[in-house]
């Protein structure tokens, strides 16, 4: 069914007023017009004349969008999670778990509490191919998003050489076996009390 959205010549007639004040009213009254045939039963718009172009109208569908009247939508709109309430500690479990179920290897843990200001733990551990890191890398950010909706810092992941994620309290190291050779770094913080994850 195509209901057609007539615009009868009077509407567009000089009535005496100011061109502002012709155009606000034109718009008011085709709006109003416009709404009434749009709630008629499942009707297809095609309007007439079609080429009378008014910016002050809103589409059908921007209509029902931008209603204050449509207050059932509103209500059933999903209510906003609360935050989960996390610490360093959880952070840490969250990483060594999805570590640990995505293969990586040789995870080490270093304590810097005390030691530093970056962050309470630092996490070390390799992927055997730069795909493997990679991946390790986008598992464990996913579920840091998942679990409490925190959106880590990251550098080196298109490389996948060594990728750097950093969440504040945990900052992740993951190597290839040749690069985490080559900077050593858990050599940097031996005297930082580093212990093997497992």
């Amino acid at each position: 069914m195509i209901a057609h959205v007539e615009i009868p010549c009077h509407m567009w007639g000089n009535t005496g007023e100011s061109p502002a004040t012709q155009r606000r009213n034109r718009c008011d009254r085709f709006a109003q017009n416009f709404t009434d045939r749009c709630n008629s039963a499942s009707a297809k718009i095609e309007m007439t004349p079609k080429n009378v172009i008014l910016p002050c109208i809103k589409t059908p569908k921007e209509d029902r969008s931008l209603s204050y009247t449509d207050t059932t939508a509103y209500a059933a709109r999903p209510e906003p999670k609360a935050s989960i309430p996390f610490d360093g500690g959880d952070i840490l479990d969250l990483v060594l778990t999805s570590l640990d179920d995505n293969k990586a290897e040789d995870i080490l843990t270093i304590d810097l509490r005390g030691k530093s200001a970056m962050a309470d733990h630092m996490v070390i551990c390799t992927g055997r191919s730069s795909r493997q890191v990679s991946a390790i890398a986008s598992k464990l950010l996913d579920r840091l998003k998942e679990s409490f909706r925190l959106s880590a810092r990251t550098e080196g992941k298109d490389i996948g050489d060594w990728v750097l994620i950093d969440t504040g309290d945990v900052v992740v190291h993951i190597f290839r076996p040749e690069v985490r050779e080559f900077y050593q770094l858990e050599k940097m913080w031996q005297e930082s009390g580093q212990s093997p994850a497992g």
